[in-house]
């Protein structure tokens, strides 16, 4: 799995994709079950590897061709058991080098050995190569961009992972193994499966790997870590499980916090799913920065690892993908559902856990509003991996939000069941979003067919807008009445609109919903006693695209959006000035200095650069009511006071719909502003300092206006709300 941030399956959706140009192709209803013998030989100080792969392949396959891809940085130098013939290279698109396809022809016993009835000959490869690691970066890192690499090998570590193309791939197979690694003294391994053996045979180290469980793919990594374990038993578990921390330089503190939460967050999931399916969970610190989620072991960077937030996000995540994605396979052909998923349940279910629900879920549709138009939109059936920050709005946060209608439409505890029952029905089978709909339909006896078809099948989100709102007297009581409309193009889509009324007298909100079927609807309501208020969707229940108004500007605004302009200074530090020119290279910005301008255009989102930029004034201008003021070269935020002189600062304003960024940087500190900072695309004002340009301060503006909600007053005229809905608490999902 691949990314900087949030995980995802790049390099191995990548190999299947890859896969379809392959000339023969095999159907089975089961994925056939491949084996793999493998002796493994690293020499990391020369970038090689030595392979001998003793394969058994499936009887049924026996009489057929065949065909499978191998990298193209690898030699086959002897091959038993079946003739051979090197038929095309398969380019890949993502990095330098490729994929040879091999075709073999079908094993045809000869008459002896049909009367011997004889034992079908096992197809052994031998191949060595050099495999050196390159890192791409696939798209614009100001677009969300993470650098990849599909495999490497050298003195730093080594990382041969599913896109790598160093184990022959056989298009609709599963694997298991045995590994076993030889590599030099002082070095571990790490793969999937159980570590059998770690032993010095002379001046070498060798692993022995053991891999049961059905795989899509075969990992191998291997450095040299200070090791740190710990044998335990999870709630649900019958066999003791191993859990371990591999470190690039000693840290016994981070180690044994690890280890703790590693068995918390396993105890959480098995509560919620069901029994963990592998016999160890290994941290292990990778040699470049990344968040890489494999079976049964995780892959993070020396300054990811470290992060405090790790390890209530992406950590959590990680562990979780050894339930969703490596132990219920994705049929990558429908859609990529586990990233929604395992997004919902570690990184969102967290949050709700400590009362922060609601607020991620406006997170997460903010930034579907700030990254994702019309142009760059595309189904949840046709996501397989991330790999921009639409890409993530859609994948990520469209799925967790679709899980999130799912379990409101069906109750936490038919939600439960119906995952716990689609792991144990598919686990080690490839599952598509048909599968799941099957399954709950299954616990639920409800026809799913519309809502998955509408969520997932189509591209887009609704929009609501409320008008003619009114109450008047009826009888002994009040009615309220309104009008919902849909703004979205096209067909409306069938909703559960969550809404509360605030009656007078009563300290807590009514809720209520309201079924949607149409793209203007008009609802009328009789209550007891006068409203004082309607809020619909006051706490983001629904996936929708927000209004302006709903979204206090953050950076991703100006991430997602299509047409962006550098506003340069003409003035100010030499130092500054070219490290801004360095910057908005890097982005892939267009640019002009501010004396070149008599005013801003206002089609395009702005990025005003440096501190004596002289549109400076006219971006911090709308912050004012927030308390951020420059006076004296010293900036308010949150509060408090701060010197421009020993910070880097960014806020984020809009003007109509247009996003505005202020930027005031530490030259020292722009390489390392250029690489964070789409990384807080959530926030719209932001601190740094220090060498490694810390972050000191992240926050969000306040939201001033509520377009989806209104008040009466006395005589019964309505207003639209211009503070926030009271909200009853949430119930946090909880295993039963």
């Amino acid at each position: 799995m691949l990314t900087c941030q949030p995980l995802t399956n790049h390099c191995f959706a990548l190999l299947t994709a890859l896969c379809l140009l392959l000339p023969i192709q095999l159907a089975h209803a089961e994925q056939p079950l491949i084996h793999h013998e493998l002796i493994v030989t690293l020499y990391p100080d020369r970038h090689h590897i030595e392979v001998r792969d003793a394969i058994r392949l499936p009887e049924a396959w026996q009489s057929q061709k065949l065909s499978f891809l191998l990298s193209d940085k690898l030699q086959i130098s002897a091959m038993e058991g079946r003739t051979m013939t090197d038929m095309a290279r398969v380019v890949d698109p993502t990095q330098q080098g490729g994929f040879h396809t091999y075709q073999l022809a079908p094993y045809l016993p000869n008459e002896q050995e049909k009367q011997e009835k004889a034992p079908i000959p096992q197809l052994i490869l031998r191949y060595s190569g050099k495999i050196e690691s390159t890192m791409q970066q696939p798209v614009s890192g100001y677009r969300g961009g993470a650098t990849i690499s599909t495999g490497g090998i050298g003195e730093e570590g080594v990382f041969l992972g599913g896109g790598t193309g160093w184990v022959p791939y056989f298009e609709g197979a599963l694997n298991h193994f045995r590994l076993t690694v030889i590599m030099p003294q002082g070095w571990r391994s790490l793969s999937q499966g159980k570590p059998l053996s770690h032993t010095q045979e002379r001046d070498r180290m060798v692993d022995v790997w053991e891999a049961p469980h059905p795989t899509e793919a075969i990992y191998l990594h291997a450095g040299q870590w200070h090791r740190y374990k710990k044998q335990v038993t999870t709630r649900h578990g019958q066999q003791p499980l191993l859990l371990a921390v591999l470190l690039r330089q000693a840290d016994e503190p981070l180690a044994q916090s690890y280890l703790q939460d590693t068995l918390d967050y396993i105890n959480l999931y098995e509560d919620l799913i069901g029994p963990y399916s592998y016999d160890k969970f290994v941290l292990a610190e990778n040699f470049w920065e990344t968040g890489y989620g494999m079976p049964s072991f995780t892959l993070l960077g020396s300054q990811v690892i470290r992060l405090p937030f790790i390890r209530t996000s992406s950590y959590p995540h990680e562990i979780l993908h050894n339930w969703w994605g490596n132990g219920v396979f994705v049929d990558y052909a429908q859609g990529n559902w586990s990233e929604g998923l395992t997004a919902y349940m570690a990184d969102y279910l967290l949050q709700e856990h400590n009362h922060q629900g609601v607020l991620y879920r406006h997170t997460t549709l903010s930034k579907y509003a700030g990254f994702v138009r019309r142009e760059n939109d595309f189904p949840l059936t046709h996501f397989t991996s991330r790999h921009d920050g639409a890409s993530q709005a859609i994948g990520y946060g469209k799925g967790l939000m679709f899980f999130h209608m799912l379990r409101r439409h069906l109750g936490d505890k038919m939600f439960i069941q119906g995952l716990r029952s689609f792991y144990q029905q598919y686990r080690f089978k490839a599952a598509s979003y048909a599968d799941l709909r099957r399954t709950f339909e299954q616990i639920s006896s409800m026809d799913l067919r519309p809502f998955f078809t509408q969520w997932t099948q189509r591209a887009g989100a609704p929009e609501l807008e409320l008008e003619a709102t009114s109450i008047q007297p009826d009888g002994r009581g009040w009615r309220l009445n309104f009008t919902l409309l849909q703004k979205q193009p096209g067909a409306p889509y069938q909703l559960q609109v969550p809404l509360q009324v605030t009656l007078q007298g009563e300290s807590q909100p009514q809720p209520l919903v309201i079924p949607m079927q149409r793209l203007n609807q008009t609802v009328s309501r009789y209550f007891s006693s006068r409203p004082e208020r309607l809020d619909i969707d006051p706490a983001f229940d629904l996936f929708r695209t927000l209004h302006a108004g709903e979204i206090p500007p953050t950076l991703s605004a100006l991430f997602g959006h299509p047409h962006i302009l550098a506003v340069l200074p003409s003035k100010g530090p030499l130092a500054e000035q070219q490290a801004l020119r360095r910057l908005v290279h890097a982005w892939g910005l267009s640019s002009v200095q501010d004396d070149q301008l008599t005013n801003l255009p206002t089609d395009q989102a702005l990025w005003i650069l440096g501190q004596h930029n002289r549109f400076r004034e006219q971006a911090l201008a709308p912050l004012r009511n927030q308390g951020v003021e420059v006076v004296h070269n010293q900036i308010t935020l949150a509060g408090k006071p701060y010197e421009l002189a020993k910070h880097s600062v960014v806020t984020v304003t809009r003007q109509g719909k247009q996003p505005i960024a202020w930027l005031s940087p530490q030259a020292d500190q722009i390489d390392a502003l250029i690489r964070k900072l789409p990384h807080y695309g959530a926030y719209g004002h932001l601190l740094f300092a220090g060498d490694s340009s810390e972050n000191l301060l992240r926050g969000k503006w306040s939201q001033t206006q509520y377009p989806l909600s209104v008040v009466f007053d006395a005589q019964g005229q309505a207003s639209t709300a211009q503070s926030a809905p009271t909200l009853a608490p949430e119930l946090s999902l909880t295993a039963p």
